[in-house]
């Protein structure tokens, strides 16, 4: 498979496991006994494009996909491509998906609403899983970095959410920005 993370081409090529050697015959020169070999690159959009119908591999395309104009130019630019993952863009908007689709239909107070729900069932079910309170929160303050970014004062935002020591503190401060924060529910393309 060939993955592309942001500034970097990265090449994943399976092992055979039976006779220890790579199955694709271009890639020998990377042989090892890993079950996985990966080769980074940097990314050369227009390098990838001459590239892209030599591969026999499927292609997905993964990376610096943040808005629905970014997707459309990647779109243009790589048209080979049938398959593409968003990664860290939904992050930064969780709404991205259905933009890309034409199928968000959200008033900013519904979307404002959605996310709320959205972080909340995400807030509960880290909550499940973690064993320690302490891993629950850094999850939670790791996620706030990129949706801190969905409100107008992000730099502020975030400084709340990262100061917190407790699920008592953070979920005090996650209704505080939901009540006062001025959600924007998208980044500017």
């Amino acid at each position: 498979m060939l993955n592309l993370v942001p500034s970097t081409l990265m090449f994943t090529f399976p092992a055979d496991k039976k006779k220890g050697r790579l199955l694709s015959s271009a890639t020998s020169i990377y042989a090892s006994p890993a079950t996985k070999i990966c080769r980074r690159l940097l990314l050369n959009v227009s390098g990838y494009i001459i590239l892209l119908p030599e591969f026999s591999h499927r292609v997905i395309y993964n990376g610096d996909i943040f808005t629905p104009s970014a997707f459309d130019t990647k779109k243009q630019q790589c048209s080979q491509v049938k398959e593409w993952m968003l990664g860290r863009g939904i992050f930064l908007d969780p709404f991205l998906p259905e933009k890309i689709k034409g199928t968000f239909n959200e008033t900013p107070c519904s979307a404002k609403k959605r996310f709320e729900d959205f972080h909340q069932d995400l807030f509960d079910a880290v909550l499940q899983r973690s064993v320690l309170e302490r891993n629950a929160i850094n999850k939670m303050k790791e996620y706030w970095k990129y949706y801190s970014l969905l409100y107008e004062d992000a730099p502020a935002v975030f400084d709340k959410v990262k100061t917190c020591n407790t699920i008592d503190e953070i979920f005090r401060v996650f209704n505080l920005i939901y009540r006062n924060g001025s959600f924007i529910h998208s980044l500017k393309a």
